[in-house]
């Protein structure tokens, strides 16, 4: 705890960004605290080959994957409708 103070130089806030030592292995924890995007989760994917290596290495469950990847089909899904819509519209 004493290094953490120290690396955090008077901040008002302690963060995992300043647990510069890695002995302390808080990293890790930091990367699995980020938001979970489209792109951290294709990436994901196609470093590790499938959906249950993604989730191990995200720090999540297999299922917050796929709820994600079908919350993004649907998105794009409804956006691609819209377009379409405003498309016949214009005609």
């Amino acid at each position: 705890m004493h290094r953490i103070l120290v690396d955090a130089e008077g901040a008002p806030e302690l963060t995992l960004a300043h647990c510069e030592d890695d002995s302390l292995n808080l990293h890790s924890y930091a990367e699995a605290a980020r938001p979970l995007t489209a792109d951290r989760i294709a990436d994901a994917i196609a470093s590790e080959g499938s959906v249950s290596a993604a989730a191990r290495l995200l720090k999540v469950a297999r299922t917050t994957i796929l709820r994600h990847q079908r919350r993004i089909s649907d998105q794009r899904t409804t956006e691609s409708q819209s377009h379409d819509e405003s498309a016949q519209r214009a005609d």
